[in-house]
């Protein structure tokens, strides 16, 4: 499980380049650090100048593995806030993190909160958030695989889009998505064969060649494990964590291709897998599999928004433009509860009637928020 995404180890490693350019000054500042909270020692790790800069780098990402990261990056930066480049990736760093009750850097919930997912807000969906939170900081109890369900119209393919958002604004990991009724390479008229997914996902994160170029005729016929051995092997020379999200089960996938789903489930849920699985929409079949398996998952089940989610929603908005425009904030929105109370004034009670439909109220939600955004920045020349 990788921490920080690898650009930002990229530039960490040029930090230290500009202020410990020789070994015996790294080694100095690694003996100031706590070696039980960095959880590994330099020992193996040659001094030689030739190599030092390359072994360096691959003792950064051992500390990212283990999640001691943070720890590191928080006495270095400390220590070395001078120097300008270090103040500017330290400047980066606190946009993503915040500091938990230890005084510890770790991912900020913000960032659950505000991804702009398809110009909709993330409203809602607590346990989804805090799944991911808690797994992005390798918690061992949070199961790799996440499957997530829920009546039609709550948002279940919207994550999709969410998940792609967060991804690009923080590069924690990469995201590849396959909507299973449309992004794949087979008739409209054919169920979703092993060969098919295993050919898209080939072309995604490039593969060889004899993989990219499956024939998807071969259909049952496709010798799934081969590729999965290939999978695995790819994976883990890849510098970056991998996010799977695959959606649209339900009618469109054949049965025998729910074996190769439960290995591709098996691989990702490795200890040292650097990847994760998201199933929306999985059915009764492929869950007993997946029982029968033994492999670990969680569940979310998605609901419709109700009053108290866009409620909650806004007060969060009011935190943050009472933080960010505290000078140019109307009066009348100053206090949270009458924020809430105006933001609520545009929707009408229909509106969450028995099962709405999210993406209507996201819209209208964001739209609101966006307009009092733009006018807060032009009163406030920002």
């Amino acid at each position: 499980m990788a921490n920080l995404s690898h650009d930002l180890l990229l530039e960490l490693k040029a930090c230290l380049e500009a202020t410990h350019g020789l070994p015996t000054e790294f080694l100095a500042l690694i003996g100031q650090m706590d070696g039980s909270q960095l959880q590994i020692g330099w020992a193996d790790v040659s001094t030689d100048t030739a190599v030092f800069n390359d072994n360096r780098f691959q003792f950064i990402k051992q500390l990212n593995v283990r999640g001691s990261i943070f720890y590191f990056i928080e006495q270095y930066c400390q220590a070395f806030l001078g120097n300008t480049q270090v103040k500017s990736f330290h400047e980066k760093l606190e946009e993503l993190v915040s500091r938990d009750d230890t005084g510890l850097l770790r991912y900020n919930k913000d960032l659950f909160d505000f991804a702009d997912a398809k110009n909709l807000p993330f409203i809602g969906r607590k346990e989804t958030k805090k799944y991911f939170y808690l797994m992005f900081h390798g918690d061992p109890l949070v199961p790799k695989l996440l499957l997530v369900n829920g009546k039609s119209r709550t948002g279940t393919s919207y994550l999709k889009h969410y998940f792609s958002e967060l991804s690009d604004s923080t590069k924690l990991f990469r995201f590849v998505g396959i909507d299973l009724r449309f992004d794949l390479e087979n008739k409209t008229d054919e169920l979703v064969q092993s060969v098919h997914i295993a050919k898209h996902l080939a072309i995604i994160l490039d593969m060889e060649d004899r993989y990219k170029n499956l024939d998807t005729s071969l259909g049952k016929d496709f010798k799934y494990q081969s590729f999965l051995t290939n999978l695995k092997v790819h994976l883990e020379k890849s510098e970056q964590t991998q996010l799977f999200f695959l959606d649209h089960f339900k009618d469109t996938v054949a049965d025998e291709t729910y074996d190769f789903l439960t290995g591709l489930a098996s691989l990702l849920t490795l200890k040292n897998a650097p990847g994760y699985l998201i199933f929306a929409g999985y059915t009764e079949r492929g869950l007993d599999l997946l029982d029968d398996s033994d492999i670990p998952y969680a569940e979310n089940i998605m609901e419709s928004f109700s009053k108290e989610h866009i409620e909650n929603f806004f007060e969060k908005i009011h935190v943050f433009l009472s933080a960010k425009f505290a000078d140019v904030l109307p009066d009348e929105l100053q206090a949270s509860e009458n924020f809430i109370d105006k933001g609520m004034e545009i929707f009408k009670d229909q509106d969450f009637n028995k099962n709405p439909n999210v993406e209507p109220i996201g819209k209208i939600a964001k739209r609101w928020y966006k307009k009092l955004k733009r006018q807060l920045v032009m009163a406030g020349d920002f």
